[in-house]
């Protein structure tokens, strides 16, 4: 699991910590968020720690899988979704 270091991508609300992120620029036009935004539902820092560093991976695949899909071209991204795999 890729380990991010200190209290990035992480603010506490309250007593709630949440994962906060922006969009890296070099996948702006492949994910339409600005940001994301999700609850970590724990006031523990350590928990958050964890949760966070597991969402962070998870977009760091899912922007490497559009990327790699863009590359491929308008036909790869067809497929993807004929398949019920969208990329």
């Amino acid at each position: 699991m890729k380990r991010v270091e200190d209290n990035s991508y992480l603010e506490q609300r309250g007593r709630v910590w949440w994962y906060n992120r922006r969009v890296p620029r070099k996948f702006a036009h492949l994910d339409t968020r600005k940001r994301i935004k999700e609850s970590l539902s724990t006031t523990s820092l350590e928990q958050a720690r964890y949760k966070r560093d597991l969402l962070a991976e998870a977009d760091d695949h899912y922007w490497a899988s559009l990327q790699i899909a863009d590359e491929a071209g308008p036909s790869t991204r067809a497929i993807s979704h004929e398949i019920g795999h969208p990329l």
